[in-house]
């Protein structure tokens, strides 16, 4: 029995190392949590627990009675030792896992940050150089449109002088459409008036003319009368005459 216990009590030192040994923590050298090596070491301590139940043994029922009371008190204190290193351990990793998360963070933030800061002034100075060329597009749009309104007053102004123009001048041809269309009926009237008198001056003349004629022919008519009594007379008496002078 006392070479068992001895033989128990080795065995259990043995699994405590090789635990110990497995799942101490060093914090200079600890990996994360939930990493594959702890995966691994994990896997491999309870192989080898495992292993070392499952080893065949030739005892009595007494002594496995005993071997089995004194196993299960060591397992129980393995296990709260287990227990309790893990617990460490995940205390640990997560106390490091807070301060690499807020380093990380710092770190993090200090560069967003950093980047923030540059991409704010390439932003500003991309605004700011934008906007001078809008500005200066602007103003000169600005002075574009108070030209025009300037010229569209002057054009409004020309336009309405030149409509009172028309306007005048609408009304001065009118009136000289007007005065036109009197003369032009005035013409008329005196045309007619005109022509009237010259086919009576022209009916006068004409009958002056017809009674001239008549007067004239008449005096024609009695001078060749007179001019062929006249010359029968002279014949007359030249004739008397020869006579006179032959009988004489």
């Amino acid at each position: 029995m006392a070479n068992k216990g001895r033989r128990n009590s080795v065995k259990n030192q043995k699994e405590k190392a090789t635990y110990d040994s497995l799942y101490e923590f060093n914090e200079d050298n600890a990996k994360p949590l939930g990493s594959s090596y702890e995966n691994e070491q994990l896997e491999e301590a309870t192989m080898q627990l495992g292993r070392k139940r499952s080893a065949p043994r030739t005892v009595t029922d007494q002594e496995e009675e005993i071997d089995d009371i004194n196993v299960g008190g060591d397992v129980a204190t393995m296990l709260e030792r287990f227990g309790a290193d893990i617990n460490k351990a995940i205390l640990a990793k997560k106390k490091r896992l807070e301060v690499y998360t807020k380093s990380s963070l710092k770190t993090s933030n200090q560069k967003i940050e950093q980047v923030w800061k540059v991409q704010q002034e390439e932003r500003q100075k991309l605004t700011d150089d934008y906007c001078k060329q809008f500005t200066g597009i602007f103003q000169q749009w600005e002075k574009d449109i108070q030209k025009a309104k300037d010229q569209e007053e002057k054009i409004e102004n020309l336009f309405r002088q030149q409509q009172k123009l028309f306007q005048q001048m609408r009304v001065v041809q009118g009136q000289r459409l007007k005065s036109i269309k009197q003369l032009f009926e005035q013409f008329l009237k005196n045309l007619e008036e005109l022509e009237k008198s010259h086919t009576e001056q022209q009916s006068a003349v004409q009958s002056e003319l017809r009674k001239e004629m008549a007067l004239f022919q008449k005096r024609i008519l009695m001078d060749t009368v007179s001019n062929i009594v006249a010359l029968f007379h002279f014949k007359e008496v030249t004739v008397f005459n020869l006579f006179n002078n032959a009988f004489t």
